[in-house]
């Protein structure tokens, strides 16, 4: 027989070693602002925010936060949204989440705010017809135009079964199990493969 060829030498793990240089010089007290995710109204004090000035330095530099999470009311237009999230990425010390709740279908700030968007049907009505691959293209769609804008995560799908009466209505793929995982699994390929990283929902579980 063909003798055995070695393995390759592992590649250096380049991003962790990127990730261990911050952590190892961090204060206690910027590793625990890490952990958390945090509106931008929360850190600057501002009643709604719009737009990422010095109180947004400021406030990045006292609360090393790991991300921020927009909603409706920071949303104004694509131009705005996007100077915001740019703006914020720069003003940060560390790589930092700038997140969204894009489920599409109802719980969708940007494709329900005035920016234009390809709209996305909610995830019930998606997986009513069973196609994985639509549930794919619904991820891809809403992962593209996040990605484009400067989200970076995405709180989205909803990984909950839902029954008839359910808290979560038509947010769920269904109340089927095997075909919810399914196409979870396929609308995380997709947002992810559009560049933006995807968070299953909700925990410990309202389905």
């Amino acid at each position: 027989p063909e003798p055995a060829e070695e393995e390759p030498e592992e590649e250096e793990d380049l991003l962790g070693d990127l990730a261990e240089s911050y952590y190892s010089e961090m204060p206690i007290e910027t590793k625990v602002a890490g952990l958390f995710m945090v509106t931008p109204e929360s850190i600057t004090g501002v009643k709604t925010a719009t737009k990422a000035g010095d109180g947004t330095q400021e406030a990045l530099n006292q609360y090393a936060v790991g991300g921020l999470i927009y909603f409706g009311q920071n949303i104004l237009d694509k131009e705005q949204i996007t100077t915001m999230l740019s703006s914020t990425a720069s003003k940060s010390s560390y790589p930092i989440f700038l997140a969204v709740d894009e489920e599409g279908g109802e719980v969708s700030r940007v494709a329900n705010s005035k920016v234009e968007v390809t709209k996305v049907d909610d995830m019930a009505t998606i997986g009513e017809g069973g196609d994985a691959s639509k549930a794919a293209e619904a991820g891809t769609t809403i992962g593209s135009y996040l990605k484009e804008i400067g989200f970076n995560l995405d709180f989205a799908p909803v990984a909950d079964v839902a029954g008839e009466g359910s808290v979560l209505g038509d947010r769920s793929f269904g109340s089927d199990p095997q075909m919810v995982g399914e196409m979870v699994a396929s609308a995380v390929g997709g947002i992810e493969g559009a560049g933006v990283s995807a968070c299953l929902k909700h925990f410990p579980g309202l389905g």
